[in-house]
């Protein structure tokens, strides 16, 4: 999820030419709903948003998870590395980070480490 269409272009083409199957939303609200009809493998989230920040939108989903039993990895990606730590991310419920300006193999690492790790739990 990115509200950042140039941004937000670069990640799909990146993850489509890896062979990955992309589900967009541009705020976290839409990204919510979205995810009631649709289970992704991996979520990757923009920490700022325009309606909601990815903090509240992985707080929401680790709440619905609590009562499903299910899990969604997530992968916070920000520009703004001074404000956000990755311990911070971390500590909140984003099982990864990547600062905005990451090598594009990068990205197919970090995904694909998410998925082999939640497929192996």
């Amino acid at each position: 999820m990115e509200d950042e269409p140039d941004i937000a272009g670069l990640l799909i083409l990146i993850l489509k030419g890896a062979g990955a199957e992309v589900i967009t939303a541009v705020t976290a609200s839409e990204a919510l709903t979205l995810l009631t009809s649709h289970a992704p493998h991996v979520l990757l989230c923009n920490v700022l948003l325009p309606d909601h920040n990815g903090d509240w939108l992985i707080q929401q989903i680790r709440e619905q998870e609590a009562q499903t039993g299910q899990f969604l990895p997530a992968l916070a990606v920000t520009s703004y590395t001074r404000e956000c730590s990755s311990k911070d991310l971390l500590s909140k419920g984003f099982q990864g980070y990547l600062d905005k300006f990451f090598a594009p193999e990068q990205l197919v690492i970090e995904v694909l480490a998410l998925v082999n790790e939640h497929r192996q739990h």
